[in-house]
């Protein structure tokens, strides 16, 4: 990376910090104006686009050891005639949300191959010299093997294989710290016919970073093209319905609706939709749950916008809540009384949203980070200037989260 590349990041890291600060004071300032929020969404945008031209820097990306640099040497074209690399395709992995990705959205190891025919004397591949290969990627002690087993001619175009191993949850439980992991790469060649000798074309292990549950990745940049992944759906992971201390705050919430009982869309009406909602909401008051806003989460690039999320039987159990550990808590309240809610984000906040017609698309709103210190029409009202607000911006995302279940976005536990 040039000098001048690197004072300007460096500018830049520095004026990220300082918006972020500021947002974090005008969430906090009830006497903000509209003004203040539309001056400082310009200077995000403004922000992005030179994250996204800095992340282009073809200096950068073939920078020592960063990722997308490619490995392996060119051992081919004197014995098997095969050229193979590896790279990997991730700066890290969020273990929270791992378990949503694919090999195609989100690959961890990129392999790259190529074939010409062998040298007389080199070993015989098969007929007419073509390669059966065997692609295998693990993390060492965090994950199952990726296998893919392809042919490739001699002089065909380039094979490319991505894979991303599937890991264990009970390891990935445990991490609450960023953890360097150990990935393996390999390729063999498979003999067939009557070579039945496996040889071993590449074996290379490479570091990547390991982010524990909590940290939760909202945009990321493709180490290879720079571009941001917007990854804010995968919230509906930690929207978790079914988990004990979800149901247990589910059922003092009863006491806070007429009837006490919970009868999601039953009554469509918004006004009874409503109610369920505040009665949740008081729920949650009473479980003594405070806005504190903890947020610091290690293992991100500069550039990029990470996050820290607990669980919402964390949540529940530290007694405390940033604004989205707050909202994944009431989005599962919601969810486990048959109540279809929503994940809103905006530049540097996230607040609450609900279905007020099962189904029909007319969305309410709140503001979870005053669950502590307001009632719940102080909270709804403000969330729905809130959501006034940036929906002129252009900056606010709505994740429905009936939607994401049924594109398999499903819950962390």
């Amino acid at each position: 990376m040039t000098d001048s590349n690197e004072n300007t990041r460096e500018t830049h890291i520095l004026k990220l910090r300082k918006l972020r600060l500021r947002l974090q004071r005008l969430k906090r300032d009830g006497s903000s104006s509209s003004r203040d929020f539309a001056q400082l969404a310009d200077e995000l945008a403004e922000l992005n686009a030179l994250q996204r031209e800095l992340a282009n820097s073809d200096e950068e990306a073939e920078s020592a050891g960063a990722p997308g640099r490619w490995y392996g040497e060119e051992m081919g074209s004197e014995t098997t005639g095969i050229t193979a690399r590896v790279r990997l395709r991730a700066a890290y992995v969020p273990t929270g949300s791992v378990h949503l990705m694919t090999s195609e959205t989100m690959p961890l190891v990129e392999y790259k191959v190529t074939k010409k025919m062998a040298q007389p004397g080199a070993p015989s591949l098969g007929v007419d010299n073509i390669a059966r290969l065997r692609f295998v990627t693990w993390v060492e002690g965090y994950s199952a093997q990726s296998i893919d087993i392809r042919e490739i001619k001699p002089d065909a175009e380039p094979l490319t294989i991505r894979h991303l191993p599937s890991f264990f949850p009970e390891k990935t439980r445990a991490l609450r710290e960023v953890t360097n992991a150990t990935v393996h790469a390999r390729i063999d060649i498979l003999g067939y016919g009557q070579n039945t000798a496996t040889l071993v074309e590449e074996h290379c292990t490479l570091q990547v970073p390991l982010l524990p549950r909590t940290s939760l990745p909202l945009k990321v940049p493709d180490p290879l093209t720079g571009e941001l992944t917007d990854l804010s759906h995968t919230l509906a992971a930690w929207v978790t319905p079914n988990a004990d201390a979800v149901q247990q705050l589910l059922r003092a919430a009863v006491e806070h609706v007429d009837g006490n009982v919970m009868i999601g869309y039953q009554d469509p009406s918004p006004a009874a939709v409503r109610a369920q909602v505040e009665a949740l909401f008081n729920a949650a008051k009473n479980a003594d749950i405070r806005y504190i806003n903890s947020v610091i989460s290690f293992g991100g690039g500069p550039d990029e916008v990470h996050q820290r999320v607990r669980l919402p039987r964390e949540a529940i159990a530290n007694k405390s809540a940033n604004c989205i550990d707050g909202t994944v808590l009431m989005a599962s309240l919601l969810e486990a009384a048959s109540l279809n809610p929503g994940i809103v984000v905006v530049p540097g906040h996230a607040f609450l949203a609900w279905d007020n017609s099962d189904g029909g698309g007319k969305w309410d709103f709140l503001e979870t980070t005053q669950i502590g210190t307001h009632s719940f029409a102080d909270a709804h009202s403000q969330g729905v200037a809130s959501a006034k607000f940036w929906k002129l911006t252009g900056a606010m995302k709505l994740h429905d989260v009936s939607t994401l279940r049924a594109e398999g976005m499903l819950p962390m536990e």
